[in-house]
Order: C-alpha cells, then structure tokens, then sequence
C-alpha cells in the first residue's frame, strides 16, 4: 500500500513540478468572426500566422502577448459593380493574464483572460468605362474573453502547442463606396457586437 501511495505522490509532483518559464509560439490562427448588421450576419473567412510570447512563474503565474495577421474575405458584402467578394487584411493584438495548472518540462496548460483590438480592412477596386469605383468595409474591434493554451515539449526547448480563445466583440464597422466621377458614392456605419471563436496551433520555443 505504501508503495503505491508513493508511485501516484511522484506522479503528482511531476506533473505539477514548478520551473519559471518563458516560450515563443509561432503557427497559424484562423478565427471565425460574426456580427450582425441591419439583420444581416456578416462574417469573414482569415487564415494568418501568429506569434506569442508566454511567461509562466514558478507559481503558475501567468501573463501572454500575442500578435496575428492574415487574408481575410468575405461573400456577405460585394462590390457594387460587378458583385465579387471583398477581400483584405486581418490584424489584431492581444495580452492576457492567468494561471498554468499544469506547468512542468514536459508540459504547460493555462488559462488567461485576454483583452484586445482587432482591425479588419476588405475592399474591391473595379474599373468601368470612364470611372473607378472603391467599395471598402472595415472593422475596428475591441474584444475579450478566455483563452485556454495547451503546449507539449519533445525536449526542454522545442515542442508544439495549441490554443482556443472564445471572445465577446464590440466595436464599429464602417461600408463605404467611393468613385472618381461621385457616381457610386455611399458611406454608412454601424455600431457592432459578437462573438468570436479563435483557434492557433503550431511551433513552441521554450528558454
């Protein structure tokens, strides 16, 4: 009996085992976005890359930078000429504070509250006989919500990691169409709230 209290305590210890930590997550994001405007749901399709530096404390401690930048689209609005979808950019920034529960060489769970800021830029430039015209819709976002992240080491400094961050959204958005001759000209924008579901997965550098 004390044989086997003793293998399950070392398991425990390893497991929660303590050791400051500092780690690099490079990979890709591909969030997914929706807000309603005027009854109609707007959402965008982005993929990007990402990168976060993580500090977890021998207590557990925990606090996260991260940036992502991606492609983003969407078929929700068009062009006003010849109905093609919007494409554009993705950026956003975010910094999170929490605690790792799991938190040892081999492996790192957290959980963080992150607060952060998102811009979106889609838009279409299409050429018709004497003209131009411009259609862009644009969002800048505020958002938080909790992220849990997940990081695997195959040794004490490479491993792979994985995060899932679901975000309540407020913010503005803005549609716009403007063309040389005044022709086309529109503009209108909308106060917003959401949620959003981000996913990361990809490469952990750990010092």
């Amino acid at each position: 009996m004390k044989k086997v209290i003793s293998m399950v305590a070392a398991a425990l210890i390893s497991v929660t085992a303590a050791f400051a930590e500092n780690t690099f997550h490079l990979g890709a994001y591909f969030p997914i976005h929706s807000f309603e405007i005027e009854g109609e749901d707007i959402s965008s399709t982005i993929y990007g890359a990402s990168f976060d530096y993580v500090h977890v404390a021998e207590s557990g401690y925990t606090w996260k930078i991260g940036l992502e930048y991606g492609k983003a689209s969407t078929s929700d609005l068009k062009s006003v000429v010849k109905d093609e979808d919007l494409t554009g950019f993705d950026f956003e920034m975010e910094a999170g504070f929490g605690a790792s529960f799991i938190h040892n060489e081999k492996m790192t769970l957290s959980l963080t509250g992150n607060l952060g800021f998102r811009v979106e830029i889609l838009g279409a430039d299409e050429s018709i006989p004497g003209d131009n015209v411009s259609t862009t819709y644009g969002e800048t976002i505020l958002f938080g919500g909790p992220q849990v992240s997940f990081t695997y080491r195959f040794n004490p400094h490479i491993g792979l990691f994985a995060d899932l961050g679901l975000f309540y959204n407020t913010g503005a958005v803005v549609f716009e169409v403007s063309s040389d001759n005044n022709s086309y000209d529109a503009s209108d924008d909308e106060n917003v709230t959401g949620f959003s579901v981000v996913p990361k997965f990809g490469v952990a550098f750990t010092f």
